[in-house]
């Protein structure tokens, strides 16, 4: 739920049912109460603070005091009368927890612990000769204890620590806080009783005039505001009130009702016509939506309008007309809104009226007009026999509109259907347009690069190899010694066999001849075994019902370069370590499934990214595999790796080829 219809909800439960009176008392002792927490939590800090320090001032003078006279105890080693000294230190000081004295080897030679010193609080705090004391705060079963450390005679003489605990402290911060919280409800009380003044002084003027407009609702013209005695904004509102009674006397008898209801009749007539000649005129789809929504809040006086299209997989609903605070955003999910409002608004395919929107639990978080909407419908918009959105339509008030425009809007709805239908097939057929137009740049682009590398190839290296062949060839007839001419022979045998392998491998780049001459399942293990040695990639390929029998050479080709190009945007993007590969034939259906373990993506935002920004090696493959009939699938989650899946139909291959 956002901010927004937190409010209203917030508004609606402070609004229903509640007196003017109760609402101002009720703020009031909110702010007094507001203001009094602020107080009482600033003041337990600033005191904390306060009493912590002089806790810590206490505890350095205890330990350095006992130091200064236990030195000649622990030089001397008199530790019956150094424990005297820390007990005495302990009994005399009613924060104080703990003494204990160790010596410069850090061995205890007395402590005031009754059962052994705790495990773990001789190391907790340590002080270097050079420092004049060591403070930590300790976590005990007793609370928070301040724990002093003070060196004896620069450390040498070893370490006095004392303990002093938060009791006093603790025991303050109580009673400062239960003197404020009396003091904030004398203060809560004596503001709830200014409060109940002011109210009864503003609210019978109130009262009065809430009377008299229920009389002027029910059609009494005859009653007014008496307000005598006050002179305020109160007085200027009643008389104002007044006037207004006076103009509705006045203006009621010269209201020609038919008339009226023949011009209004006509106007509508009029916004329905030019929702139809917008709907003729246009393919866009938020230019329709638009126009139809500003002529139906002319037409039917509604205080809010939303469309929500459902895309084209019919797995989510988008509000495309509606509040800017949500536009373009999704509703539900199609798992999810099969039991809320919009969701039943589409199974059934019929108008759904709601009466009294506040009340309905369907519509918490959907009502709208800051939270004063009390009627609406909500009217299923249909292409031939499915559900392609859904638009609702709200009232302030219950108007009788929806009853009276009922079979209109129905109507209506209908011809939005259809037109959001064909503007969503003109867009879906925008997009691919341009994305083969893409494509095309894409291929054209391409064979271009391969035509320059095939050049430079054939120049650096075929090339200059023959001029080599053609310069040994004219010495070789220069050469009369039959030795000479056999080496001389053997290197020229040597070049030409390095043109032919260099020949080769152009012509295997430019089309495998194994995928030709074996078919596609030993084309796929050449290419993996080539992919796997280079990019260092585990690679599990298994292929199934490709033996006995060659596949129609497009099929061939098709999934050889789809897996090409899957391999390829793996190695680049994917960060995977291990691609398992599967071809599977079953009767006259071809499957591939190409699955890597790698970082993966976010499909949705990919394929509705601007076409400047899409990946065409994913439209490419899917462009390939629809050519000949097939269908394509790329499923992927940020972190779970990414399935590429081909399904094509052999008859589907023969009826296109």
């Amino acid at each position: 739920m956002n901010m927004k219809a937190k409010l209203i909800a917030f508004y609606k439960v402070l609004a229903d049912g509640v007196s003017l009176r109760t609402k101002v008392i009720a703020v009031i002792l909110a702010l007094i109460l507001l203001l009094g927490v602020v107080v009482t939590i600033q003041a337990r800090m600033s005191l904390r603070a306060s009493l912590g320090q002089r806790l810590d001032r206490q505890g350095i003078s205890i330990a350095r005091d006992v130091a200064a006279r236990g030195a000649d105890y622990v030089l001397t080693n008199n530790l019956y009368t150094l424990y005297e000294l820390v007990k005495d230190t302990l009994n005399n000081n009613e924060d104080v927890r703990y003494v204990f004295i160790v010596d410069p080897k850090g061995e205890v030679l007395v402590h005031t612990f009754n059962r052994g010193l705790p495990k773990g609080i001789r190391q907790a705090n340590t002080v270097a000769g050079s420092e004049r004391f060591s403070k930590k705060i300790l976590e005990t079963n007793e609370g928070l204890v301040h724990d002093i450390a003070v060196p004896i005679f620069e450390g040498r003489g070893g370490t006095v620590r004392v303990g002093i605990n938060e009791g006093s402290l603790q025991k303050a911060l109580k009673d400062t806080t239960e003197r404020l919280l009396s003091i904030i409800i004398l203060v809560s009380v004596i503001g709830a009783g200014v409060a109940v003044v002011l109210t009864a002084v503003l609210i019978s003027p109130l009262k009065q005039m809430v009377r008299v407009t229920e009389e002027v609702a029910a059609g009494n013209l005859q009653q007014t505001v008496n307000i005598w005695w006050a002179r305020d904004e109160l007085a200027q509102l009643g008389l104002a009130l007044n006037h207004m009674i006076e103009s509705l006397g006045k203006s009621r008898d010269d209201v020609d009702n038919f008339s009226q209801q023949i011009i209004k009749r006509n106007k509508e007539l009029a916004a329905y016509n030019a929702i139809a000649v917008t709907i003729g005129q246009s393919l866009d789809l938020k230019v329709i939506l638009d126009a139809i929504l500003e002529h139906i809040t002319e037409i039917m006086q509604i205080c809010y309008g939303e469309i929500y299209i459902l895309d084209r997989e019919g797995e989510k609903f988008t509000l495309i007309v509606g509040g800017t605070a949500q536009q373009g955003t999704v509703l539900k999910t199609k798992n999810d809104f099969s039991q809320e409002f919009i969701g039943e608004v589409m199974k059934k395919g019929e108008p759904v009226i709601v009466r009294d929107v506040q009340s309905d639990q369907r519509l918490v978080g959907i009502a709208t007009c800051e939270g004063k909407a009390s009627t609406m419908v909500a009217l299923p918009l249909k292409a031939k026999t499915s559900v392609v959105g859904v638009m609702n339509l709200y009232w302030s008030n219950n108007s009788s509109k929806i009853t009276e425009n009922i079979q209109l809007l129905t109507t209506l709805s209908t011809q939005i259907g259809v037109a959001i239908e064909n503007a969503l097939l003109w867009q879906e057929l925008k997009t691919k347009e341009a994305l083969r137009t893409l494509l095309l740049e894409k291929v054209i682009t391409a064979q271009e690069e391969e035509r320059k590398r095939i050049a430079r190839e054939l120049h650096d290296q075929t090339s200059q190899s023959v001029a080599y062949l053609m310069m040994g060839l004219e010495l070789l007839e220069k050469v009369e010694n039959l030795g000479e001419i056999k080496e001389r022979v053997e290197d020229l045998r040597f070049i030409t066999n390095s043109v032919l392998g260099d020949l080769h491998d152009l012509a295997l780049e430019l089309r495998p001849s194994v995928l030709d001459d074996l078919g596609l399942e030993a084309a796929l293990q050449r290419c993996t075994k080539e992919w796997s040695g280079k990019f260092r990639i585990n690679i599990d390929l298994h292929c199934y019902g490709l033996l006995n029998s060659r596949l129609p050479a497009q099929v061939e080709l098709t999934v050889y370069r789809v897996v090409q190009e899957a391999l390829t945007n793996i190695a680049k993007y994917a960060q995977a370590n291990s691609v398992s590969i599967i071809v599977e034939r079953k009767k006259s259906v071809l499957t591939a499934i190409v699955e890597d373990n790698g970082a993966g993506f976010e499909v949705d935002r990919v394929l509705a990214s601007p076409l400047k920004d899409k990946k065409l090696g994913i439209f490419g493959m899917a462009e390939r595999v629809s050519v000949i009939g097939g269908d394509f699938t790329i499923e992927s989650e940020p972190g779970t790796g990414t399935t590429v899946y081909v399904k094509i139909p052999m008859e589907e291959v023969i009826s296109h080829g």
